[in-house]
């Protein structure tokens, strides 16, 4: 008796196709994807003390999304990609840092430029660099105590 054939989607551990396995093996047919050392970066990104928000801001921007660009953050950035190659390597560097507070403290400004950003281009209205830096520190203590508060309670 012969076995009738079947389709086997073999980049999947159960042989169907899935969006998400289809764009793993793109990835890996264009060299996008490095191996694992990757997916340890993408944690490390995640365990900083910041909000959901602000965390998936720097998550775009270091997936190559123009963010940066639209943002204006490319000279505020000048300095540090002196010793990194890339915003992408820079965030990995301050998230894989032992301060996740401070950290944290960095995604809030990043995310605070980038909704001040879209204000300017979308209601006319813009902070200045120092209401801007006073406004991240004030959310992301804010936010800080919050998370503290509920930790606290459960």
């Amino acid at each position: 008796m012969v076995d009738e054939d079947s389709l086997v989607w073999s980049d999947s551990t159960h042989g169907e196709y899935s969006v998400k396995s289809g764009y793993k093996l793109l990835m890996n047919v264009t060299g996008k994807i490095n191996g694992g050392s990757q997916q340890d970066d993408w944690s490390s990104l995640w365990k900083i003390c910041a909000p959901p928000k602000a965390k998936h801001l720097l998550w775009r921007i270091s997936k190559g999304s123009q963010a940066r660009l639209s943002a204006g953050l490319d000279q505020f950035l000048a300095p540090f990609l002196l010793q990194a190659s890339s915003v992408k390597e820079l965030i990995f560097a301050i998230c894989s840092g032992s301060d996740k507070e401070l950290a944290g403290l960095f995604a809030m400004l990043v995310w605070v430029l980038w909704n001040n950003r879209n204000n300017v281009v979308w209601n006319e209205l813009q902070d200045n660099g120092r209401n801007l830096g006073f406004k991240a520190r004030h959310m992301w203590e804010e936010w800080i105590s919050v998370q503290q508060l509920q930790h606290g309670a459960s």
